[in-house]
C-alpha cells in the first residue's frame, strides 16, 4: 500500500559521467516505471528509446510512468525519444523536478510520445529547459516557482492535442546492445487484430520471433 515496487529506482552523483538507461520497458507496477529519486545528487541522466505505461495499476493507483526529481537538484538531464501511455484518471506520464525548490539545470525533452494521462508533461522548477520534437497527446502543464504557466506557449515547438486525437502509431526501436533485437512500441487505438510492421530496415532477411512484454515466454513468429 506505500506505492513501492518501482520498475526502476536508480541514482547517480557522478559528474564525470553520464548514466543511461535505454531500451528498457516498464509497465503494470505497483509504483513509479522509473523512479530516478532521493537525496543523492541527480548527475547526468540520459533516459532515451524507453517505453512505459499504466505504471501503479496493480494497485489501481496511478502513479507516474517517469521521475527524474527529488530532495536534491538535478544537473543535466536527457529524456529523449521515449514512449509513454497512461489512461488511468489523475495519472502523469512524467515528470521532471520534485518541486522542493531544488532546481533542475541543464535539462533537455525532446522526440518523445505521450499518450493519455491527465498530466502529460510536468516541469517543475526547471532552469530554461529545451523542449522540442515532442507529441503530447493529453494534457501538459509547467510549474516554475510555484507559478503555473502555459506550457504550449512556453515550448512551441512540440505537438499538441487531447487524449483522444492519438492515432494508431508504430514505434520500432532498434538494442543499442544486442542488434539481434528491438523493442516494438504500438499505439493500438482501433484495437485493431494485427498491425504490419517493416523490419527490413533493421533485418534484410531471416525469421523475426515478436514477444508480448505482457506474456514475454509466448513466441509469435
Amino acid at each position: 500500500n506505500s506505492g513501492l515496487g518501482h520498475g526502476m529506482y536508480p541514482q547517480h552523483s557522478d559528474v564525470s559521467a553520464d548514466i543511461t538507461l535505454e531500451n528498457n520497458i516498464s509497465f503494470n507496477n505497483f509504483g513509479y516505471g522509473f523512479h530516478c529519486y532521493g537525496n543523492p545528487q541527480l548527475n547526468r541522466f540520459v533516459i532515451q528509446k524507453n517505453t512505459a505505461f499504466h505504471n501503479g495499476s496493480q494497485r489501481n493507483t496511478p502513479e507516474r510512468n517517469l521521475l527524474l526529481g527529488g530532495y536534491t537538484g538535478v544537473n543535466t538531464a536527457t529524456i529523449a525519444d521515449n514512449r509513454f501511455f497512461h489512461q488511468m484518471a489523475n495519472a502523469e506520464n512524467f515528470r521532471i523536478g520534485w518541486g522542493t525548490g531544488n532546481m533542475v539545470s541543464n535539462a533537455t525533452v525532446t522526440g518523445n510520445y505521450s499518450v493519455g494521462a491527465q498530466t502529460g508533461a510536468y516541469l517543475v522548477d526547471c532552469d530554461t529547459p529545451t523542449v522540442t520534437g515532442n507529441t503530447f497527446l493529453g494534457n501538459a502543464l509547467k510549474l516554475v516557482a510555484g507559478v503555473q504557466s502555459s506550457f504550449a506557449d512556453d515550448f512551441p515547438n512540440n505537438i499538441y492535442g487531447t487524449s483522444s486525437d492519438w492515432t494508431d502509431t508504430v514505434f520500432l526501436e532498434p538494442n543499442a546492445y544486442d542488434e539481434s533485437r528491438a523493442h516494438l512500441t504500438i499505439y493500438n487505438k482501433t484495437e485493431a487484430n494485427t498491425v504490419t510492421v517493416d523490419v527490413s530496415r533493421l533485418w534484410a532477411s531471416g525469421t523475426v520471433v515478436a514477444r508480448n512484454v505482457q506474456d514475454y515466454y509466448t513466441d509469435t513468429q
